[in-house]
């Protein structure tokens, strides 16, 4: 029997009087916080949609993985905008980091024609994150 389009949502399907449960996959979405204001704080906290869901053909225990290039983005702009880098030539993270609340890796940035680490922390199993100062 082949099995439905990871986009297709189907709650069951009757054949022959025989009733077959097809499982859901949910899409988590979450949307990125509004951009600070003037005089405000600068944010180093991200919430990211930027992780892979597993299709139906997934095994159910793999745990969603953050998509590199949207994350790199991401640190790209809080290291521009909140934290007022100019000199940022390029940001690389790491592939198939886990969303789990308390997972941590590190991405390279380059500044001013040097390489920094940039700690990356998970705080919640939705996708968020905060973005460390470089050092």
């Amino acid at each position: 029997m082949p099995l439905p389009s990871p986009n297709r949502s189907t709650g069951g399907a009757v054949r022959g009087g025989l009733l077959l449960l097809v499982p859901v996959v949910p899409l988590v979405v979450a949307c990125a916080p509004g951009e600070s204001g003037p005089g405000e704080e600068p944010r180093s906290t991200r919430t990211s949609a930027a992780y892979e869901v597993p299709d139906v053909t997934s095994v159910p225990e793999q745990q969603p993985v953050f998509d590199d290039a949207a994350v790199q983005d991401d640190v790209h702009t809080v290291l521009t905008e909140d934290y007022g880098i100019d000199d940022l030539d390029v940001v690389t993270c790491p592939p198939e980091q886990v969303v789990a609340e308390g997972n941590t890796f590190t991405c390279t940035a380059v500044i001013s024609g040097a390489e920094r680490s940039v700690p990356i922390t998970v705080t919640s199993d939705e996708g968020s994150y905060t973005v460390g100062r470089p050092e």
